[in-house]
């Protein structure tokens, strides 16, 4: 028995120890995340509260500024350059923690998100304090994870997917015109229609589909363009010039919706491009896949979003 009791003691006696030991006063939370998009995307999702739901793997807090998930509450308290601040409160302890976005390169990003716990002197205390800050930073791993996983997707962090690809159709016939309002889709298969007269009538082999590109110059001024692929080069008619575009690189994105949504993909599309330091040696345009003329229904246009770069 009194083996038992002396056992007892140094089993106690050496828990109490290893508590100081192997577990620090002050126990540092750490989590990490690499993104391969450019710090600037990855920060539009990270450093406004209203797109977190987009990517939060938890649920919506009790105020704008805090979330949950597994039991652990987080609060941002403050908002600076490529930074947050924020308070984390996990069974009742409120600690503090700092997400910080580092530039990696021209086009990646890395995320460093650190708390730190004190355990306290209390030896019981100081275990609990242990067992919650390994709770506390795997929390913090599975919020980071999906971060990294919503935004290293371009369809989720652009809401399309771009690729960048090479130029196959150099070949093309064009026609200007210049609107006083921004044209209808008449107007624009008005031009269309033309040049595929134009072709059919010199027996000239279309390649492609219809392309479109919208420029304001100014008040009353819109000026269009549309141009048809073709097989061959031709001479300047008219009002029907010849284009040649170099067979480089160029960003594409295909999208599925009216005017609207053209408009929204093709800005992503110039944010994606100045985002990745990507410099373009020619005018951006769209091609019209379906026949917006004949489908009324605009959620049903497919259209292809191109952009010249290098």
């Amino acid at each position: 028995m009194k083996k038992l009791i002396i056992a007892a003691l140094l089993t106690v006696v050496l828990a109490i120890a290893c508590s100081y030991i192997f577990i620090p006063s002050v126990i540092t939370i750490n989590t990490t995340g690499a993104f391969n998009m450019p710090s600037k995307r990855v920060f539009k999702f990270l450093g406004n509260e209203k797109e977190w739901m987009k990517w939060w793997p938890g649920k919506k807090g009790t105020t704008d500024f805090s979330f949950e998930h597994k039991n652990t509450s987080f609060t941002i308290t403050e908002k600076l350059y490529h930074s947050l601040s924020m308070d984390v409160l996990y069974d009742e302890t409120l600690i503090q923690s700092s997400l910080v976005l580092v530039p990696v390169g021209q086009d990646k990003a890395s995320l460093n998100w650190q708390a730190k716990l004190p355990v306290g002197t209390n030896p019981f205390k100081r275990y609990i304090n242990y067992r919650k800050a390994t709770a506390i930073e795997a929390t913090m791993r599975s919020i980071t994870d999906a971060l990294e996983s919503f935004v290293n997707n371009a369809t989720y962090a652009y809401g399309m997917k771009v690729e960048q690809v090479k130029v196959v159709d150099t070949f093309l016939l064009s026609q200007k015109r210049v609107f006083k309002t921004n044209p209808s889709t008449e107007q624009i298969y008005e031009m269309v229609y033309a040049i595929k007269n134009y072709l059919q009538m010199h027996q000239i082999k279309e390649t492609g589909y219809p392309m479109l590109h919208i420029e304001m110059m100014g008040n009353e001024q819109f000026e269009t363009m549309v141009a048809i692929p073709i097989d061959h080069e031709v001479p300047n008619d008219g009002p029907f010039a010849f284009k040649l575009m170099i067979a480089g690189n160029i960003l594409r994105a295909e999208i599925k919706g009216g005017y609207e949504r053209i408009k929204q993909a093709s800005e992503e599309l110039e944010n994606y491009r100045v985002e990745h330091q990507k410099t373009s040696p020619a005018i951006p345009f769209e091609m019209m896949i379906t026949d917006r003329l004949k489908e009324k229904d605009s959620s049903k246009w497919v259209t292809r979003l191109y952009y010249p770069v290098f």
